[in-house]
């Protein structure tokens, strides 16, 4: 959990309490062969994939639970032997609503479309994201990956939806080493709300 500061309606302190949120998922992804002729495997195929969620949050004396299902698809428009062109689809966060004492509140489903241009003897990524929340704006995301080596890269992105306090609240930077089935990962966010934010993360594939 995640100790907060408490205040009653007088805006006079109470006392620290804990908030918990927990979120475990499972999923899987699957290759499917639409194009048999083409040259190249990524032209050939269409990857889907899906994943559940189940989803607990709490507050002293109140908890709440619920399940959420992501869906995705992604394909190859163009590829050769040093460039490729890629374009995803996705729904996030697809579930009934949460909440307490009857109120129920709907989770953050968003529906996203993304491009990416792979340019492979260089080690270079773009790519270009638009997101459709249900409880915002539109969002456009912009995103750079550069891999100098096999097992290192370097990573910066941009972002519309983000409040602006600054030049650096809609910018991101950060990047990652890899060895075999494991990837660590370090990022940099800016939030006009939560101040910039260091956040690690260690991935294992199989």
């Amino acid at each position: 959990g995640t100790s907060q500061k408490g205040y009653d309606a007088s805006d006079r302190p109470t006392g620290d309490f804990s908030t918990e949120d927990l979120a475990l998922s499972l999923g899987g992804a699957r290759r499917f062969e639409l194009l048999p002729n083409r040259a190249y495997e990524d032209e050939r195929t269409l990857r889907a994939g899906a994943a559940l969620k189940l989803i607990r949050q709490g507050v002293p004396g109140a908890q709440t639970s619920g399940v959420a299902a992501d869906l995705g698809l992604q394909g190859a428009a163009f590829e050769n032997a040093g460039n490729a062109v890629r374009l995803g689809l996705s729904l996030l966060n697809m579930g009934p609503g949460m909440g307490t004492s009857g109120a129920r509140a709907p989770l953050p489903m968003s529906a996203n479309l993304g491009v990416a241009y792979e340019r492979r003897p260089s080690g270079l990524m773009l790519a270009a994201e638009l997101t459709r929340p249900n409880d915002g704006e539109t969002d456009l995301r912009l995103g750079l990956e550069w891999r100098p080596m096999a097992f290192a890269a370097f990573r910066a992105g941009f972002s519309s939806a983000r409040p602006t306090g600054g030049p650096l609240d809609s910018l991101s930077l950060g990047g990652g080493l890899s060895f075999k089935s494991l990837e660590f990962g370090v990022s940099f966010v800016g939030h006009a709300d939560l101040g910039r934010t260091l956040l690690f993360d260690l991935k294992w594939r199989w």
